[in-house]
Order: structure tokens, then sequence, then C-alpha cells
């Protein structure tokens, strides 16, 4: 999917790395990755100019990516990740400012 973040990073740095949210099926594992295997279907982010996710192919850290539901279509799974952790993070910031009723 494509965030404000995924359009706004290339003029705020030099990587050529677009894409945060990411959606598809694990084609390879470093040896020291246990918790997921090559054909896993995963859902998750990328590290901001490490990789990019508007691409056949990236780089994820295995912390950043969960197992998809089998449920959730690859299109929504792409597009739900920046937007929950964005929404998630305004709900707490306005949680500790205090939030009134209505």
């Amino acid at each position: 999917s494509l965030n404000p973040i995924d359009y706004k990073m290339p003029k705020m740095s030099l990587g050529k790395f677009v894409g945060c949210d990411v959606a598809g099926v694990i084609d390879a594992v470093h040896q020291s990755v246990t918790e997921f295997a090559v054909g896993d279907e995963v859902y998750g982010v990328v590290q901001f100019g490490k990789s990019g996710g508007i691409a056949d192919f990236c780089l994820c850290e295995a912390k950043m990516i969960a197992k998809k539901p089998s449920d959730l279509p690859f299109t929504k799974a792409a597009a739900a990740v920046v937007s929950y952790i964005t929404s998630y993070g305004a709900l707490v910031d306005k949680a500790k400012g205090g939030m009134k009723a209505g």
C-alpha cells in the first residue's frame, strides 16, 4: 500500500527504497530465524531506508512481520500495518492528554 510516509520519504532522505507495508509469501529465511519458513504468508513493515515494500521482493526483519491470517486477503493485509500503527499512536497520545466523553 502507499502511505503519506512512502511518498514523502524520498524527499526527506537520499534512500532509493519506497514502501513500508508489505504482505506476501516468504521466499527465503536466514538460518537464525525459527518462527518463519519458506512459503509462509506474512504481513508487516520493512525498515525505512533499508528495503522497500513496493517491489517484487524485499527484506524484512523477523520481528517486524507476522503470519497473515488465512481469511485476510493480501491486499488488505498490505494496507493494514502503517494505518494501524498511526491510529493506535494517535489514540495513545490522545489518552495521555486526557480523553473526554463525546
